[in-house]
């Protein structure tokens, strides 16, 4: 299996720490800065071609994330210690550190996901919005209260638990 595709933007190519991982078959382009420690899985694309993405360090983007900028008006930045879920899609945003994004959310142009939030699977964040109660999490556009159960098309989704608790009283021990 080959490397990954690395490709230069207008002549600025990705800066990937030498301790990171990229999966072979995922794809940067551009403007890119890969933290210490940080994973690229398969099927990622990273695209930073009209403005730039900065990804902190030991964050984890999971197999098939698509990561995209906006012309001129929105740059993207991922914190540090920051998971992203399979297949989600983080376009021209901020994902502050210690965040966790669902499977197949979706965070928009310009939308904030402040520190220790949780955006659910499956999960919208628009413009709009800060995803800012710590370790707040986010269900097509509402914030669930810690212990609330979340019915999503007829299925149990989402139950707040202990781990949630114990995140709140240590803030560091989120991971």
């Amino acid at each position: 299996m080959s490397g990954p595709l690395i490709l230069p933007w207008k002549g600025v190519s990705p800066r990937i720490a030498a301790d990171a991982f990229i999966a072979p078959n995922a794809v940067l382009i551009g403007d890119i800065e890969i933290g210490s420690q940080s994973s690229i899985w398969f099927g990622c694309t990273i695209r930073a071609d009209v403005h730039f993405v900065r990804i902190g360090s030991r964050t984890n983007i999971q197999d098939g994330t698509i990561i995209h900028i906006n012309t001129g008006t929105h740059h993207c930045i991922i914190g540090q210690r920051v998971t992203v879920g399979h297949g989600a899609i983080i376009h021209a945003c901020t994902v502050e550190d210690d965040c966790m994004i669902g499977i197949a959310a979706v965070v928009l142009d310009g939308a904030v996901v402040e520190r220790n939030a949780i955006v659910a699977a499956g999960a919208v964040v628009q413009l709009t919005q800060h995803a800012s109660d710590p370790v707040g999490l986010y269900v097509n556009d509402k914030l669930v209260a810690y212990g609330e159960v979340v019915v999503v098309e007829d299925k149990l989704a989402v139950q707040l638990t202990e781990i949630v608790k114990r995140s709140r009283m240590d803030p560091g021990n989120n991971r």
